[in-house]
């Protein structure tokens, strides 16, 4: 893979980082350069394999949530007395 890669080091702890600007979220450390260098090149592994396997399973959901008929909401029913008025009790009272 031809990504760039980023080393950063030393950090305060005396650990260098790898990240993948093209990956996010995908972060390695080690105790030196080579050593983030090597876990760079196993994290580029595991995420891709990650990526085949949650991906067409995404993509699937997609598709089916898609192509799911909509199904048309029903309107509400309208009201047309004159509840909460007050008037029933004016007349009744009077």
């Amino acid at each position: 893979m031809d990504a760039p890669i980023t080393i950063d080091g030393p950090l305060q702890d005396g650990t260098y980082r790898g990240r993948f600007p093209a990956l996010p979220g995908c972060v390695v450390y080690g105790f030196s350069r080579e050593e983030a260098l090597a876990r760079c090149q196993q994290a580029v592994v595991g995420y891709s394999e990650h990526l085949a396997v949650v991906l067409p399973r995404e993509l699937a959901r997609l598709w089916r949530q898609a192509r799911r008929p909509r199904v048309p909401q029903r309107a509400l029913p309208m009201h047309t007395g004159l509840v909460g008025t007050g008037r029933d009790n004016d007349a009744a009272t009077t």
